[in-house]
């Protein structure tokens, strides 16, 4: 086992773009028909021709994209389950206090929101993409966020305002980036996404643009993204244009800033109509994106074919990396997505473990913890997080390339062969941290389970044993607001075998890592793991399985237990996942137990809510469903395998979600004993 730690700065890129010059992506001129709408093509390729450092750098960087492609499977496999939010602060260059150049917060958070809508597949427009291309639209599940905390540890509302030093900015020159040029400096960009927002925005031939990106291989001090103050946040906001008034300048710039290069290539060679098959030979790197001639413009009607792609559905003028109006700008291809997370995890992933969103500590101490969930701010107890059990700090991979690629994966059993799991350490205080040992456990999955058993290795069923120890990490010092990522190699993985008796769940596990001994936790802990969880942020837990296709529909399995010494009264509770697609809305959900305990239940009565039973399956009708007064004595441990079917079927790629509860008693946060979060990922083309 070895520690792999990674301050804000990555190092190998930081080395490979300390000196790299500046390399833009921009957005288009003022709304005219069929204009050049961005320098970035001609730039490159200059680059490209004049300074063989820049094109040995663009290729490490594609050399970085490739490996994380290399990590990923196929289909739906390849689709992410994890979100990643990014802390972002608005610089507002104003003509005054009152001029509308100093653009109000709720035009700043409109922005924010259409982002979010946006890059998640959450638009309400979405709807209008043609079916053709619905089937391969991607949520990068990226999510944007103002910051909380400056690069000084004070609070902050993410919004830094202040008058203008120039009458307008100029994209060749970055001015508006730079204090000493009439800007104002970035805040540290391993740690925030910088915007500006500027008076008047115009190219190096003076005219007009509506904003333009910084590119993963540019320097750390202009990464970011510039935009002219009306065409920044949408129409309810202040947006004056009615070309560009959805917020989608800021989509397709932070396309640039993930990598994403224009849809067409940028091969146009300055043409305006796509002439001849010469217009074809330049490439977006991205795989599922037709292949197009030249930008296209306005409000075009599908299907619009061109020179390089002749026949229907023809190009996809609707991705957000085209020049169409905002209004008809709609969808990022999955390829796309992918794109953007392989960059986001290679090029930008300090922004992952940011200390941003974290409000400042009253005092400038050094607290070392992992999230629950991406809205955990550390605190004891964290009330920002509604599950205790799936924390994204912790992940499992089966090859041995887990920080280039985070998505966490069920293990894969093969005898003598090891698997990898990640553990992500933070320090949300000020102050440096001294070195403390990260311990990281396994137990068999369970919706029930407790502390110190199973994961102390005492319990057992059959034989088989049902938890025990990996081992241990020392995190190493970590500075104020940085973090650090250890890897483990779990070379004792259980063999499935050892639970055939289970009849289902008998590969899947889950992971707790707790920091520092158990006298070090703030509030003293008890056998409820979930409450232990709750309250003291030392303590991580992960308990998700992804659900395996079976021909007819994706099943998941868990266990359903007892770990205590009592007999337990036990509610099973199937609930939604806030802010995602439901299981429930778009297919049909249920649960096959175990017989004796759809014996044991059906004997106390059957009661619960929502729920029937059709056969050996009880049907799961809507969220909040519940199963009550099943019986549990001390060491019952039972299989329980979720089915999901698809009742509507939706073109393009899903990833559904569904929490399955276990409560001792009646349902009530108090008395929740644990869960497990299944993912179900689905592609219909």
């Amino acid at each position: 086992m070895h520690s792999i730690v990674f301050p804000r700065k990555l190092r190998l890129l930081y080395f490979l773009f300390l000196c790299v010059p500046l390399f833009f992506a921009c957005e288009p001129q003022q709304p005219t028909a069929k204009v050049e709408r961005c320098g970035s093509a001609e730039y490159f390729q200059y680059m490209m021709d004049t300074d063989p450092g820049f094109s040995t750098r663009n290729g490490q960087v594609e050399n970085l994209i490739n490996d994380y492609y290399n990590t990923l499977g196929k289909g739906e496999e390849a689709l992410r389950g994890g979100r990643a939010l990014i802390p972002v602060v608005v610089h507002i260059l104003h003509n005054g206090e009152t001029d509308p150049t100093n653009v109000s917060d709720a035009q700043i958070q409109g922005q924010i929101d259409v982002m979010n809508e946006d890059f998640r597949r959450l638009n309400a427009d979405f709807s209008s993409v043609p079916a053709d291309f619905s089937a391969i639209a991607g949520d990068s599940r990226i999510e944007f966020q103002l910051a909380r905390r400056d690069p000084n540890c004070q609070a902050t509302n993410g919004i830094t305002r202040q008058l203008a030093g120039k009458t307008f900015y100029t994209s060749t020159l970055n001015d508006a980036k730079s204090t000493a040029a009439g800007g104002v400096d970035p805040w540290d960009t391993d740690k925030y996404l910088n915007i500006w927002v500027v008076p008047d925005l115009r190219k190096g031939n003076g005219s007009g643009i509506l904003g333009y990106s910084s590119f993963p291989a540019d320097a750390a001090n202009v990464q970011g993204f510039v935009v002219e103050f009306n065409f920044f946040g949408d129409s309810g906001t202040g947006t004056s244009d009615p070309s560009f008034d959805r917020g989608r300048t800021a989509v397709h710039e932070f396309g640039h800033f993930f990598n994403l290069k224009h849809i067409w290539g940028d091969d146009q060679n300055n043409n305006t109509t796509c002439e001849s098959a010469s217009e074809c030979g330049g490439t977006d790197f991205v795989d599922d994106t037709p292949n197009q001639g030249i930008p296209t413009f306005g409000t075009p009607g599908f299907p619009m074919t061109d020179c390089c792609t002749g026949t229907s559905p023809g190009i996809m003028f609707m991705s957000f990396m085209d020049y169409v109006d905002d209004s008809a700008m709609l969808m990022f291809s999955q390829g796309q997505a992918d794109r953007m997370i392989a960059s986001l995890y290679t090029t930008k992933a300090s922004l992952i473990g940011s200390d941003g969103l974290l409000p400042p500590p009253e005092t400038a101490i050094a607290d070392l913890y992992m999230q629950d969930t991406p809205e955990d701010i550390g605190n004891e107890p964290n009330n920002e997080s509604d599950r205790f059990y799936i924390s994204e700090d912790i992940w499992i991979r089966n090859d041995h390339l887990g920080v280039t690629n985070q998505e966490h994966q069920n293990p894969t059993y093969t005898a003598g062969t090891p698997l990898y799991v990640y553990v992500r350490v933070r320090n949300r205080g000020c102050a440096s941290a001294a070195t403390e040992n990260v311990r990281l456990y396994w137990a068999k999955a369970s919706t029930g389970l407790s502390w110190p058993s199973p994961w102390d290795g005492s319990a057992s069923v059959g034989g088989a044993v049902m938890g025990g120890s990996i081992g241990m990490q020392p995190t190493g010092a970590v500075a104020g607001g940085e973090y650090t990522v250890l890897e483990y190699t779990w070379n004792s993985v259980p063999n499935p075998a050892d639970y055939a008796s289970f009849g289902a769940d008998q590969t899947h596990f889950c992971l707790l890592a707790r920091i520092g001994d158990a006298g070090d936790m703030t509030t003293p802990e008890t056998s409820n793991l979930g409450q232990n969880v709750k309250n003291n942020n030392n303590i991580a837990w992960k308990n998700v399985n992804i659900a395996a296709s079976t021909g007819g529909g994706r099943e998941a399995s868990t266990t359903v237990a007892n770990y205590s010494k009592a007999e337990m009264v036990v509610t099973l509770r199937f609930e939604d996942v806030l802010k995602e697609h439901s299981a429930f809305e778009y297919g049909n959900v249920y649960v096959k137990l175990d017989r004796r305990l759809l014996k044991q239940w059906q004997a106390s009565g059957g009661k619960g809510t929502d729920i029937s039973v059709e056969g050996d399956l009880v049907v799961v009708r809507k969220a909040g469903a519940t199963m009550s007064g099943i019986m549990l004595k001390p060491g019952e441990v039972f299989a329980a395998t979720l089915i999901f079917k698809e009742g509507q079927k939706r073109l393009g790629p899903f990833v559904y979600f569904l929490d399955l509860v276990q409560y001792n008693g009646s349902p009530a946060p108090a008395n929740e004993v644990g869960g497990q979060r299944f993912w179900v990922k689905v592609w219909n083309r």
